[in-house]
């Protein structure tokens, strides 16, 4: 695992976001991309539990702007907010909304998607079926944890 950190502010995140891939040396491998962020609650996205959406934003246009990638997809599921309204609820507060409504760059509802049933040690799992999608390159935006669901 390569591991880079670049100091930034959400201002000039997509600049920062070049200076980071370009330290690590990525390059997307894949023509489709999919992003999960970490939208784990309906919470502002001051509350340092979520990943802002201006980073998601800085992040879908770095991704659809590299030479090959032809799709940029943002989806999350926080596993208990299951119903669409939920879903709204946790878009609205984590203002996420904004992507569609000024970008046109909508956000998937992971627990309304195609599933796959996956075995693990526990049992089978159903999952997203976009996430075992051998066309995406999947990024996952993790956040420094700071809430009690770590």
């Amino acid at each position: 695992m390569v591991v880079g950190i670049v100091k930034s502010t959400y201002k000039d995140a997509l600049e920062n976001i070049e200076k980071l891939m370009d330290l690590i040396e990525y390059k997307p491998k894949k023509k489709k991309i999919f992003i999960k962020p970490n939208l784990v609650d309906a919470l502002s996205p001051r509350s340092a539990v979520i990943v802002h959406y201006k980073l998601l934003f800085a992040l879908y246009n770095y991704f659809i702007n590299q030479d090959g990638v032809e799709e940029v997809v943002i989806g999350d599921g926080t596993g208990f907010f299951t119903k669409p309204e939920h879903f709204e609820k946790v878009v609205k507060a984590t203002k996420s909304y904004k992507l569609e409504k000024e970008f046109g760059i909508k956000i998937l509802n992971l627990e309304h998607e195609d599933r796959v049933s996956v075995e693990w040690k526990y049992g089978k799992v159903n999952l997203a079926k976009i996430a075992f999608d051998e066309d995406y390159e999947y990024i996952n935006v993790p956040k420094m944890k700071t809430h009690t669901l770590t």
